[in-house]
């Protein structure tokens, strides 16, 4: 198989490096076979964080990533102090397991909960309440991660 066309230059200056290589590993994929390269420059979690993360997947049963981070909010969870970061991260990084600062993108998303969304959450994690007051948070806990975070999946109406 060839090998493929000169990048063009941009802006008067070359490729960027994450597009160089990107170029170069498509060369090696076979025709007809699919690849998938994931470039997070600013993200905290790692390629295998990621793969983790992406075979959990959302939505609101037992095992999945969601559900994992809500059962460490509620470990994590203190009725005179919130949501203990280090305890969240820690219950994380034994249940999923992704890295240390994987984790505290997750930990911070879930101090950011429970100090915003608590009386919405109320009823339950995966209630729609609690969901679309949580909504506003998604943005950042995205780009601290580097990917698209797993969803959850509404339970109840409440």
């Amino acid at each position: 198989r060839p090998l493929p066309a000169p990048l063009p230059r941009a802006m008067g200056r070359g490729p960027s490096t994450a597009l160089c290589v990107a170029a170069a590993l498509a060369a090696f994929v076979p025709e007809g076979a699919q690849a998938e390269l994931r470039v997070t420059p600013k993200g905290s979690c790692t390629v295998r964080d990621v793969k983790l993360i992406e075979a959990a997947g959302g939505g609101h049963g037992d095992g999945s990533f969601t559900k994992l981070n809500a059962d460490c909010g509620a470990k994590a969870w203190n009725a005179f102090t919130g949501i203990n970061p280090g305890s969240y991260k820690g219950c994380l990084k034994r249940a999923a397991p992704v890295s240390e600062p994987c984790a505290q993108c997750f930990a911070e998303g879930g101090v950011w909960g429970y100090s915003t969304c608590k009386w919405h959450c109320m009823v339950s994690w995966c209630s729609a309440s609690c969901i679309g007051c949580n909504k506003a948070h998604l943005d950042k806990l995205d780009a601290c991660i580097g990917a698209t975070a797993p969803r959850p999946t509404i339970c109840t109406d409440a």
